[in-house]
């Protein structure tokens, strides 16, 4: 976990899961009244390539150790995208 290995308080750990869950709850509705609005199939690529930047970039940012928590919330909360191993 990649949040857990830049800081060691538990408040900055529950914050990347905050923000990870957070455009759930705040753009669901809208996105599902743009998904009626627009072409489901190209919403769903912008999305699916939007989601890859973020992920490509957090794991660039940690590769050459240049990741914050402030970037690491950031990206998280921008990607859309929960690890659902629970």
């Amino acid at each position: 976990m990649v949040n857990a290995s830049l800081t060691t308080s538990p408040v900055l750990v529950a914050l990347v899961e905050t923000f990870g869950s957070l455009p759930v709850v705040l753009f669901a509705l809208p996105a599902g009244a743009l998904a009626d609005i627009v072409d489901r199939r190209r919403l769903l690529l912008v999305m699916q390539i939007w989601m890859v930047v973020a992920a490509g970039t957090i794991g660039v940012l940690a590769l050459i150790g240049q990741m914050t928590p402030a970037r690491l919330l950031s990206l998280t909360f921008s990607s859309w995208h929960r690890d659902r191993d629970e």
